[in-house]
């Protein structure tokens, strides 16, 4: 089954539907999908984990894409450049 006809089949939508429902009231979750998608990101990047590996680990092609997912981009780059930039 192609991915198309598979978001178009009735009984896919509604397993989503009951997994976002358990997910939020018997979970307590109130986040999407996404939302943990972005968390993972910035988890992984905060421990070290390259952006190269972390696009590989999430599929895309385009490091950009994946760059999208990642809100503390910018300051792990910053202190990375204050750790090794030289002193004076």
């Amino acid at each position: 089954m192609s991915k198309d006809k598979l978001y178009d089949n009735q009984e896919f939508r509604q397993v989503i539907k009951h997994l976002k429902k358990l997910k939020k009231i018997e979970l307590g979750l109130d986040v999407d999908m996404y939302g943990l998608k972005y968390k993972s990101g910035d988890d992984r990047l905060l421990a070290g984990i390259r952006l190269e590996t972390i696009q590989d680990i999430y599929g895309h092609s385009e490091r950009q894409m994946t760059k999208g997912y990642l809100s503390k981009l910018q300051g792990v780059q910053m202190q990375e450049i204050k750790d090794k930039a030289p002193k004076f």
